[in-house]
């Protein structure tokens, strides 16, 4: 009787040892940065986070959770807690055009490859996806851009080489143009103003001579 119950007592404090939850900790980014309000879920749930301005998060969960990790663009990606304490989440692969949908106040609207220029940052009509992901690599060397996010809806864009005739748009995520620009040769900062728009993400793009050079998801908060 004895060896019983001290056999049902282990079992028991195995079976809470297991099921005991973890703070789990990480951060969220791309190939261009940090990524803030990204969504980190446990499966089959209502329990979850957001990232912060620097793209870190703070979750609690079991060994036996799957994280779920979403951002608008991304295809979600899922990992199992097991005995991990830190997750660092790398997005790397775009969704599908056919399969990207983005809801505006009047419904939702596919992904064309027009849309996807401003909003996905996928190729322009008649560039191949393997040309635009080179010029998505090389923009961290060409374009700066500050603050991300912006509690005021400002930011700031400096390119590092010299371009002439810069064409900046901001545009909302159903396509929306809300700003369109040229300027000049661009040496120093320029302010793009999105103070006017609530809250949410956007996308500021830059080109010159027509090419796209850089598009950056920007917050406004």
């Amino acid at each position: 009787m004895m060896k019983l119950t001290l056999l049902v007592l282990c079992a028991v404090l195995i079976a809470l040892g297991t099921s005991a939850q973890a703070l789990i900790k990480g951060a969220v980014s791309d190939d261009l940065g940090q990524l803030p309000l990204a969504h980190i879920t446990i499966k089959n749930s209502k329990t979850g986070t957001s990232s912060n301005d620097d793209g870190k998060f703070l979750i609690e969960a079991n060994p036996t959770d799957i994280l779920q990790f979403s951002y608008l663009g991304y295809k979600t990606k899922e990992v199992l807690v097991g005995e991990l304490t830190t997750i660092d989440m790398v997005f790397d692969s775009y969704e599908e055009l056919d399969s990207v949908l983005i809801y505006a106040h009047t419904g939702a609207i596919s992904c064309t490859t027009v849309s996807c220029y401003l909003i996905c940052g996928c190729g322009r009509p008649g560039v191949s996806a393997i040309q635009d992901a080179s010029v998505r690599k090389s923009e961290s060397e060409i374009i700066k851009l500050y603050p991300n996010p912006s509690k005021d809806g400002i930011f700031k864009i400096k390119l590092l080489e010299d371009v002439s005739e810069v064409n900046i748009m901001g545009a909302d995520i159903t396509g929306r143009i809300l700003l369109n620009g040229t300027e000049g040769k661009l040496r120093s900062n320029i302010i793009v103003d999105l103070s006017s728009p609530s809250s949410g993400i956007y996308i500021i793009s830059v080109s010159s001579n027509g090419v796209r050079i850089a598009a950056k998801r920007v917050i406004r908060m």
